[in-house]
Parts: structure tokens; sequence; C-alpha cells
């Protein structure tokens, strides 16, 4: 390699790296704002109105779903723009409506108005799926695991830290001006995208003309692709049944005495620390010996943490569980987007990674609605149960098709 090779090497290097870095700190930012209004949601909502425990399980699960729905439809619209007019404008977009949409909750006095604007919040949806994309188009294939699974640590910083935040700010000042903060948060958000990002792999606003012959449909590897939608579907179904009620369930093994808010978000925040620590551990194992058995492995391990959650006595069991779980979350995702990023061309990675969240959104809707259906019918216990079914089929399914991965 001459030297005009190897300073083109470098420049690469340092570009990747740099933009891995911005998108890293974006990434915790975007994390913290829109998971510290999580935990509260259900007790916000159940100051809303005079609601019987079943109908607050089944308004938890339409606040919960109603941003993903919309996400659902909108998510592969968002990644053909992405491949069309480059990654950055989309982040941009994401990030300044989302901030304008969770301003507005503050003003909320009705369940309605809450699902309303939940629905508007998910026409800005798509932020991480496309920090991904631009990412994955800016790195070489075989430092994938290494650069997607150190930007997952990212959301999983702001995800562990933002319930917590919110716990503790929902319980000093009160939900709405919580509201206003995370607004604040993703207002920061945008301006590190403005001027922290620039695109080397793309040139946005002009025409790519190889989006003309590579389409979803006539991808070599298309049986994959299909196989990790199916995965990402039947994970956000497992996961997202127990959100809506494991604030309530908090709240029980409590026997609804001391700071239920302050506990929630602990319990909420507490797989984030595992999957702070692994993820990016995690990503690089999977560039040695193969990203496939890092997901194999992952879902076992969570069947073996998830099912004992039903059976907990008190809220330190659960918290425990909750961390346990986390190495499991700390590969799970991380791993279907590095496949995705490895058995896919850079030309249409957005619109890749725009299905790949269109199938998460579905999952994250559907999921709610089985998690207060099996609720009302077996208790807040039988939603562990069901979730650790789904992650036994869906290893079925992996191992279906095991013989596909490159």
């Amino acid at each position: 390699m001459n030297w005009k090779e190897e300073k083109s090497a470098l420049l690469m290097h340092t570009h990747w790296h740099r933009l891995m870095l911005i998108l890293l700190f974006g990434n915790i930012v975007a994390g913290i704002a829109f998971s510290e209004i999580m935990p509260f949601l259900p007790f916000f909502l159940r100051d809303l109105g005079d609601y019987s425990a079943q109908q607050l399980n089944i308004y938890s699960a339409m606040v919960f779903s109603s941003t993903y729905l919309i996400a659902m439809f909108l998510s592969p619209l968002w990644g053909k723009i992405g491949d069309r007019f480059g990654r950055k404008p989309i982040l941009l977009l994401s990030a300044l409506g989302a901030a304008i949409t969770i301003s507005a909750f503050a003003t909320v006095t009705n369940v309605w108005g809450l699902i309303g604007l939940r629905l508007l919040q998910g026409a800005f949806a798509g932020y991480f799926s496309n920090t991904n994309a631009l990412l994955a188009a800016e790195v070489p294939k075989e430092k994938s695991g290494y650069a997607l699974g150190t930007l997952a640590t990212g959301f999983i910083t702001g995800s562990l830290l933002g319930p917590l935040l919110g716990g503790v700010i929902g319980s000093l000042i009160g939900y709405k001006l919580t509201f206003l903060i995370t607004s604040f948060l993703l207002i920061i958000v945008f301006f590190i995208n403005l001027f922290g990002i620039y695109e080397t792999n793309h040139h946005p606003w002009i025409k790519n003309p190889s989006l003309q012959q590579v389409t979803i449909n006539v991808l070599p590897k298309k049986k994959i692709i299909v196989s990790l939608y199916m995965t990402t579907l039947l994970i956000q179904i497992g996961n997202n049944s127990i959100n809506p009620i494991r604030s309530l369930y908090v709240a029980q093994l409590m026997q609804n005495t001391g700071n239920v808010n302050l506990m929630n978000g602990v319990v909420a925040s507490a797989p984030g620390v595992a999957c702070l620590l692994m993820s990016s551990y995690f990503g690089k194992v999977g560039d040695r010996i193969g990203t496939e058995r890092i997901l194999k492995i992952s879902l076992l391990a969570t069947i073996c943490f998830l099912l004992p959650m039903a059976f907990v006595t008190n809220i330190w069991q659960l918290v425990f569980l909750q961390l346990l779980i986390g190495l499991s979350d700390a590969a799970l995702m991380p791993a279907v987007n590095i496949l995705l990023t490895k058995n896919t061309p850079v030309s249409i990675s957005s619109s890749i990674f725009g299905y790949n969240q269109s199938f998460q959104s579905a999952g994250i809707v559907i999921g709610p609605f089985v998690g207060s259906f099996i609720a009302n019918l077996f208790g807040y216990r039988g939603v562990f149960i069901v979730a650790t079914l789904l992650f036994c089929v869906l290893v079925v399914i992996i191992k279906a098709a095991n013989h596909q991965y490159a």
C-alpha cells in the first residue's frame, strides 16, 4: 500500500469513527428524551380521569401503541426518502418534529388528546433506525459489528438514564414540566445532528441512480432479510407485551406503598446497566464468531431470565432479573441490525432499516394489546409466561433459518 492509499484509508477510518462518536452522543441524548416519559405515562393517564383497572390496562396499551401504529406505515417511506435525499435530513426532521409534539403533551386534559398526540409523534418516528442506516452506509462491512454495537450503547445508555431521570423529575416537579424538559433535550439532538454530521457515502438531494436497479424484492439474500424482519417483530411483541403492565406490576409488588415512581424507574432502567457494558463487546465477538450465534445465545438467555419474573415475590427480585435480562438485550436487536448491514447493499440501507423499523413498530403496536389482554385474563404474572413462550417460538424460527445466514 503506497502513501496515498494509506492516507485515504486513514481518512476513511477517521471519518466513520468520528461519525460513530457523534451519532453515539446523539443517541444517548435522544434515548434519554424518548424513555424518560415512558415509566410515568400510565400514572399520568390515571390522573386524566376516573378509570377502572380494566380500562386503565386498555388505555395504557393504546397510549403506548399509538405512536408506533403510525410509524409502522411511515417508516418504509422515510427509509426510501433517506436513500433518495440523504439520511441526515431525516434525522433532523425526526428530532424537531418529536420535540414539538412532546412539548404539546403538557396541554393534554383527557385520554383522547394524549392518544392523538402520540399518534402525531409516530409521524416523526425513525430517528434510531436512520442513525443505524447512516452509520451502516459509512462504516466498512468488516467493522460493522463493532460500530453498530457501539452505537447501540448510545440508545441503551439513554434508555438506562431516561426512566430513572423521568421517575425522579416526575416526582419532584410533576409530569407536565418533564414533557417540556424532554422537548428541550430533542432540540439539543437536532443541533447535534445539524452541525456534527456529514455524509460521504451519499450526496444529499442528488438522485441516486443505483436505486433504480436495486430493490428489496430482487436482493440475492431476500430470505435472510425476511427472517430478520420476523425476528424483529416477535422480539418486539414479546418485550412490549410487558411494558404497559410493568409499572402496574411494580405497584402491585410494592402494595402501592413507598415511592412507586422511583422504583418503577429503577426497574425500567436495570436492563440498561448490562446493555451498556456488553453491547459493544458482543458486536466485536459477532465480527469474529458470527453474529447469528450471538443472536441464538441471547434468545436462550432471554427465556431463562424472563420466565422467573412471573414468580417474583418482591421488587428487588424483579430488579435483579431485569439486570440479568439486560445481558440478552445487549445482543438481540444490535445482532439483527448487524446482520441486516452485512447482508444488504449500501444504496438501499435506509430502505432496509426503514422496513425493519416498520416490523419493529408493528411489534410495539401488537405487544401492549397482547399484554393487556393476557393481564385481564390471567393477571400481570401471566404476561411474563406468554412472553416467554413467544421467545421459545422465535428460537425455533431462528434454528430453521440457520442455514441461510452467511
